[in-house]
């Protein structure tokens, strides 16, 4: 009789065991259910009045026009008489993911691009633009660099990408990459890769023929990977970028 009370009293001990751990495996369960990885928050522009760069869920502007300096740098090259203001407009605007900077384009007709720090309020200038609209701004996925993109005025394709100096922590264009045709072919599906190293987009195939026409495959296209800062000579060498082309 004995045996048989010891017996019931563990297999109650084992059930409520049992009942408790499968209560503690739902209780984990409904507290990460339904919790939604945070996105960083966007950096947008006002369409109707494109005056101030904004950033998600805050409703005051974190950079204006009128905030913007009178006069270019001495560094920057632009035309005579240009300003920092002129065109009285923000074209676009992108955050990076550490929420630290803002890469932007202004102006009108004739863009610059910028980036601005969130912390320090300091503005630095890239270039200056003639008569270009700036396509694109993507930032990579570790916030060290940002690439821009836009067709030149001789029809070339160009995308610069953007880097901080290791000594001088001052922005400056790492690496480049152009089309090398007149005839626009309009790279896309641009993405870093996981390190934010290297940036990577899609260009139709095309072929060169002679100097002046240019055949494009608009079904098929090819891959172009860009390392963030420009190699050297010997790296080149070793790996090329492949474009495929034929004179």
């Amino acid at each position: 009789m004995k045996n048989k009370i010891i017996f019931v009293v563990g297999m109650l001990v084992l059930v409520l065991v049992l009942i408790y751990v499968v209560s503690l495996t739902n209780t984990n369960q409904s507290s990460t259910e339904g919790v939604k990885v945070k996105e960083a928050p966007q950096a947008y522009i006002n369409k109707e009045k494109p005056t101030a760069i904004y950033i998600e869920g805050n409703p005051e502007p974190v950079l204006r026009i009128e905030d913007l300096p009178k006069e270019f740098p001495s560094h920057i090259h632009h035309m005579q008489g240009a300003t920092p203001r002129d065109g009285g407009r923000f074209y676009l605007a992108s955050f990076s993911l550490d929420g630290q900077r803002i890469a932007f384009s202004c102006g009108g007709g004739h863009e610059w691009v910028g980036v601005f720090e969130l912390a320090s309020k300091k503005l630095s200038f890239i270039t200056w633009l003639f008569d270009i609209h700036v396509d694109h701004v993507i930032w990579s996925s570790n916030s060290r660099y940002f690439a821009y993109t836009y067709t030149a005025l001789n029809g070339e394709d160009v995308v610069n990408i953007v880097g901080w100096r290791e000594k001088t922590a001052e922005p400056y264009i790492s690496n480049h990459w152009r089309s090398g045709t007149d005839t626009p072919i309009t790279p896309f599906d641009f993405s870093w890769t996981a390190d934010g190293e290297s940036l990577q987009f899609q260009i139709p195939n095309y072929e060169i023929i002679g100097k002046e026409k240019i055949k494009i495959d608009t079904l098929h296209s090819q891959l172009v990977t860009m390392n963030a800062v420009k190699q050297t000579e010997e790296a080149l060498k070793e790996s090329p970028q492949k474009v495929k082309r034929k004179e």
